[in-house]
């Protein structure tokens, strides 16, 4: 019984990861997307009590603006989005390692506000 749950267990495992998406299919599927449905995607139910989700957003110069998504532990990705809120490009800010890469439609002036 118990072989036979740890096989089940490890097959959900794969089956898991397999449909794990890159970040570079995550960045470029979302561009031309509305944002409001990236924040639907990023909504995060059962926060503690206490903990406040904040959102953070800054404008650029051409009239776009980002919003910036927290993509893993120290991991950036900011989405540049029109007026009319279709997302436009991105850049992805790694802290700590002082990476950042643009992804080509990536316009703005990148920064992180503090």
């Amino acid at each position: 019984m118990l072989k036979a749950l740890g096989i089940v267990s490890i097959v959900v495992l794969l089956a898991a990861c397999s449909s794990a998406q890159s970040l570079s299919d995550y960045t470029r599927d979302q561009v031309g997307q509305p944002i409001s449905g990236l924040k639907a995607l990023l909504e995060r139910p059962g926060l503690p009590p206490g903990i406040v989700w904040t959102e953070i957003t800054y404008r650029l110069v051409n009239g776009d603006w980002v919003y910036v998504e927290t993509y893993a532990p120290g991991m950036f990705i900011h989405w540049e989005v029109n007026p009319q809120g279709i997302i436009v490009g991105y850049a992805i800010e790694t802290v700590g390692r002082g990476e950042t890469t643009r992804g080509k439609d990536f316009k703005g002036e990148f920064k992180h506000p503090r």
